[in-house]
């Protein structure tokens, strides 16, 4: 049960509207900067970076207007994900000092390290999607989406299709967690208790929340497809925007802003290839 309050409370793809200088950046831009954070996340290899660039994304969080605790609870489901990749690499990674040993199982200073690294990673990725997708509203997604892979579409890559695709993706996450808050509510009314049983039993009763809400998830598809069929539909062929957006001022500040941090977590890697 503790997963699934996990997943209904997940709050990626969600838009909370604010007035805060993070939601008024340009979409492009907000995407573009967020690339080069993930680049620079996984190039990293230090914990003391690391570190660093978890408390720049808390004051970014901050700074967007947004509840640490309310960020943090909406990303819950992601700490299931990062248990099962601390034990896989806690337990498998067997180079380096043993530190503690018991039976078949041997936990090293490099597994110990990796752990750390690789969590780390995941979390600022999932911390960094989840704030993008929280200041900036779907129809702006998909126009920077679309906009950013428009080079692509000269070689006939489906670049609208696919930032429409990537958005509803998106979209679809917050309302099925309703979909799923709403069925196990429903499931609890008639009785099922996904709290008592063995694990076996337990896993069971989730059949009973899954085939309502892929059932939920496709008729919600087709509604939204034929939506669109009526509206006229018919792809980026073509189409307009209902307003162009243009990049500020403000938002090269912040890209300028941006890669001055990046650069200064760097200095370790740029010291090592200077003469």
């Amino acid at each position: 049960m503790q997963v699934l309050d996990f997943l209904k409370d997940f709050s990626m793809g969600q838009y909370v509207p604010g007035e805060s200088y993070i939601h008024h950046l340009d979409s492009r831009m907000k995407i573009v900067l967020v690339m080069i954070f993930i680049v620079n996340v996984f190039i990293t290899s230090n914990l003391a970076t690391m570190a660093a660039l978890f408390l720049f994304v808390l004051l970014l969080v901050q700074l967007a207007g947004l509840r640490i605790v309310y960020f943090f609870r909406g990303i819950r489901a992601v700490f299931f994900l990062l248990i099962v990749v601390a034990g896989l690499n806690l337990f498998f990674i067997s180079d380096g000092t043993t530190v503690f040993s018991c039976g078949i199982l041997h936990i090293t200073d490099r597994g110990i390290y990796q752990t750390a690294l690789v969590t780390g990673r995941i979390l600022l990725l999932v911390i960094a999607t989840t704030l993008l997708t929280l200041t900036t509203s779907p129809v702006d997604l998909t126009y920077a989406l679309e906009k950013i892979l428009k080079p692509a579409a000269l070689c006939g890559f489906p670049a609208h299709d696919f930032a429409l695709m990537t958005t509803i993706a998106l979209r679809f996450i917050p309302i099925l967690s309703r979909e799923l808050d709403k069925i196990i509510k429903a499931q609890i009314a008639r009785g099922i208790d996904f709290r008592k049983g063995r694990i076996r039993a337990r896993l069971g009763k989730i059949s009973a929340l899954l085939l309502p809400l892929f059932f939920n998830s496709f008729k919600r598809a087709d509604e939204l497809a034929l939506a669109m069929e009526v509206r006229c539909y018919t792809g980026g062929e073509g189409r307009t925007s209902l307003r162009e957006y243009r990049l500020t001022g403000k938002d090269f500040a912040a890209l300028l802003l941006f890669l001055g941090l990046i650069t200064a977590s760097r200095m370790d890697l740029i010291l090592r290839f200077m003469p």
